[in-house]
């Protein structure tokens, strides 16, 4: 089982801050600041440093804590629809960690800018699925190595969401290169520089995400409001995407598509900066698309590849505006989910945190915390 702490906490002096919210985007709630100091006996400041690389699950009103290292102990032993909370940190464990059952697990966020104070919550080693991971939620994390059905098992897994995540090595939604019935896949915000395996999984979604490496082996899989970037989306015959449809997003190349006749791809209303590109015209039915955009004049900052330092917000007077499907605008901050900066989960985090070094006279260490909360 899990440690229990109970820290009391003295809150002086609260402020809050209500950032106004765009008036183009009603749907979003506001981003709200919270500013306050903790005053601690220099007893529980002690503890609560040292609780700090604790991960917390959450199950209805009671909360158990796991060290740092008990990431697998933490998913065995939470309770189906409990909340597993990571800090900020590297998670690595041989043999890598299984998700076997329904459970949500939510980082600290992937946005260097916005993880100052935590760092990032990073898996370092394989994340496997089972069927029992069927109705996960996974938010804020960082996948430094493969995401990937339980090879050998073949499992089905159903309805897992991956939301403002960081893949940078493949994921894998076969097993063995088997193709199964895994469907309803969705990833939202998230950027996947890394190849991307459906596995024949049907009706899976990625919506308002980066794309830079190919994207295969699906089946009515819906592609909306990304920027994708040299990637290609079926990319051969053996691999290919089939009933696909991809709509209102931004391609940095001429990514090429490969389909059969009988289940043609679907590319609408896309601004590409090169052209479009098939081994058949009869497997890719096109309409509504801006062909050989300058990218330059669509974004208000953008060199080439993925960095997150670039502005992919559309600059004044860009092709992309209004060119997606009903008049939406194209890429990560159009249409219905547009993509929120800093790959920050819903939940508050910790922005800015500050130490003070000596105690008051009454023996108190003051500790100031800025803490924000983005809203879904």
């Amino acid at each position: 089982m899990g440690l229990r702490w109970h820290l009391p906490v003295v809150v002086t002096c609260p402020t809050l801050e209500t950032a106004q919210p765009e008036t183009s985007k009603p749907q979003l709630m506001r981003l709200r600041i919270i500013r306050f100091t903790l005053v601690y006996p220099l007893l529980f400041v002690s503890i609560w440093s040292s609780a700090q690389n604790l991960i917390a699950v959450q199950n209805g009103s009671g909360v158990s804590y796991y060290p740092h290292d008990s990431l697998q102990q933490a998913i065995d032993e939470a309770t189906e629809g409990s909340v597993i909370h990571l800090p900020g940190g590297t998670f690595t464990r041989t043999g890598g960690y299984t998700l076997s059952n329904s459970l949500s697990l939510i980082g600290v966020g992937f946005g260097s800018d916005s993880t100052v104070a935590t760092g990032h919550s990073v898996i370092g080693s394989d994340f496997y699925l089972t069927d029992g991971s069927s109705d996960s939620y996974l938010a804020g994390l960082r996948f430094s190595s493969n995401v990937r059905v339980t090879p050998g098992t073949n499992p089905t897994v159903r309805n897992l969401f991956f939301h403002r995540c960081y893949f940078s090595q493949p994921t894998f939604m076969s097993s063995d290169n088997v193709v199964h019935n895994s469907n309803n896949i969705q990833f939202l915000e998230c950027v996947i520089s890394s190849n991307l395996s459906l596995g024949g999984s049907t009706n899976c979604k990625i919506i308002s995400c980066i794309l830079t490496g190919n994207v295969y082996d699906g089946s009515s899989l819906t592609v909306e409001n990304s920027f994708v970037q040299g990637a290609s989306l079926s990319p051969s015959s053996t691999q290919a995407c089939r009933n696909c449809n991809f709509r209102g997003n931004i391609f940095s190349s001429n990514p090429a598509y490969y389909g059969s006749s009988s289940s043609p791809n679907y590319l609408v209303k896309n601004v590409l900066a090169g052209s479009i590109a098939s081994t058949n015209p009869s497997v890719l039915i096109s309409s509504g698309n801006i062909e050989n955009a300058d990218l330059s004049q669509v974004f208000v900052a953008y060199t080439t590849g993925y960095d997150p330092t670039d502005d992919l917000h559309l600059t004044p007077g860009s092709l992309a505006i209004g060119a997606g499907p009903g008049g939406t605008d194209c890429g990560i901050y159009g249409g219905a989910n547009p993509w929120k900066d800093g790959g920050l989960p819903a939940n508050p985090h910790v922005m800015q945190k500050a130490i003070g070094a000596t105690t008051n006279a009454q023996g108190e260490l003051p500790v100031t915390i800025r803490v924000a909360a983005q809203g879904n």
